[in-house]
């Protein structure tokens, strides 16, 4: 039987750090628990000397795990150093993200989102709007990645999906092809977990979820969407049966003249008189020049509330924000509340250069809509303008009440750094 001098040796030479190769390390600390199963039946003293030298020699063994530096990413073709918190905006063409490890996640044209956290198990991304594929590399069993998109979070382990997120509409799509993901926010309880295959549509303003199976695609419009004017089958009803249409129909009929090319077709439609459905398509810029071949002031005094908040989302995504903010507070005096509120916050803050008259909008949306699905974002903005301001007790304030409705949010990270003493 080993002295305790012996055992306190062993113990000394097992806690250098530089001392054991990893091998050595391994052999030393199974002699150390043989030692302790052989002393179990003895007086408590050894048994205790066992115990400490085992305990000691696992905390050493410990020491000795190489640690995983943080996730780094670079960020498009040209692979710029990411840098937390920046914003990233896709503007003409898809903008991957390279991260350290290998996860890819690519933001679709169009899309805003910023990197909020990155650490050796994983990175939270804040989607402002548009659309995100990831593909998250599962290395090791602690891996902790999610996507923040409005009052949503999507937690993954290791996965590929696709996500889009619509502030306009408050409407999330996540399709998963790989892997788990679990989604939750407004409208799905504890969470809802996804498997490869399943496709989930939330939509707050329509207060529904659903979900079904199928890829996340967007389809260009047909050319019936292009061109009202022409009248699909399906909607002129079906032929008349022989007997009813006479003689005359079962006669061959003539080939329809070939369709004009798309092209022209598209110049047809943008030559016919009003701009709405062109929002409803998504073709904002088509809409703006529809506008403008109406006159914009005369658009703007003859429109309805919400015919002025479509036109607001129509100019925005056309980059004409003087535009869409002369429509959102044209909206607001024939009573828009809530949302416009928060748009014309992120045009001052965001688009027009006045980042304090962003405050008051943030602010007024949250009175006007406390609990609603923009309210996160509204507040999490107020910590870092009332921050970026030197309002040190405005964002404290902010960031106080951000922790305690949205634990766990977006802007976490944020909040705590900012309410901290």
């Amino acid at each position: 039987m080993r002295s305790r001098a012996d055992l306190l040796s062993q113990v000394r030479s097992a806690s250098d750090a530089g001392a054991l190769p990893a091998e050595r390390l391994h052999a030393t600390r199974r002699r150390a628990l043989v030692t302790w199963k052989a002393t179990r039946g003895r007086r408590p003293a050894r048994r205790l000397v066992a115990a400490f030298a085992t305990a000691a020699l696992l905390a050493a063994g410990l020491l000795l795990l190489p640690r995983r530096p943080a996730l780094t990413y670079v960020v498009g073709p040209g692979a710029a150093a990411g840098q937390l918190g920046t914003w990233i905006a896709a503007e003409r063409e898809e903008t991957p993200l390279r991260f350290s490890e290998g996860t890819v996640v690519t933001l679709a044209s169009g899309s805003r989102a910023r990197v909020t956290q990155a650490d050796a198990e994983g990175a939270s991304l804040l989607l402002e709007r548009g659309a995100v594929r990831a593909r998250v590399v599962h290395a090791s069993p602690s891996t902790r990645w999610s996507v923040h998109a409005g009052p949503f979070k999507v937690a993954v382990v290791g996965t590929e999906f696709d996500l889009a997120w619509d502030p306009d509409r408050d409407r999330l799509d996540v399709a998963l092809h790989e892997g788990r993901v679990v989604v939750s926010g407004p409208l799905l309880g504890d969470g809802r977990t996804l498997v490869p295959g399943e496709r989930l549509h939330v939509s707050i303003s329509e207060n529904r979820s659903e979900l079904s199976r199928g890829e996340l695609v967007e389809t260009p419009p047909s050319a019936a969407a292009i061109s009202p004017a022409v009248t699909s089958p399906a909607m002129a009803g079906p032929p008349p049966a022989a007997s009813e249409a006479g003689p005359a129909a079962a006669a061959p009929q003539p080939a329809p003249p070939p369709a004009p090319p798309a092209h022209e077709r598209q110049r047809e439609a943008m030559a016919a008189p009003g701009w709405r459905p062109f929002v409803a398509q998504g073709r904002y810029r088509e809409a703006m020049a529809a506008v403008e071949r109406e006159g914009f002031e005369r658009v703007l005094a003859g429109a309805s509330a919400s015919d002025l908040l479509e036109l607001a989302d129509a100019a925005r995504h056309s980059g004409e924000f003087q535009r869409a903010r002369a429509a959102l507070l044209r909206a607001r005096r024939l009573g828009a509340r809530g949302r416009s509120a928060f748009v014309l916050g992120k045009l001052a803050a965001d688009h027009l250069g006045v980042p304090g008259d962003a405050i008051p909008w943030f602010q007024t949306y949250l009175d006007e809509e406390p609990g609603g699905g923009l309210a996160e974002q509204a507040l999490g903005r107020l910590i870092e303008l009332r921050q970026r301001r030197g309002d040190a007790a405005g964002a404290r304030a902010a960031a106080a009440l951000y922790l305690q409705r949205h634990p766990g949010g977006a802007y976490t990270s944020l909040a705590q750094a900012v309410a901290a003493p």
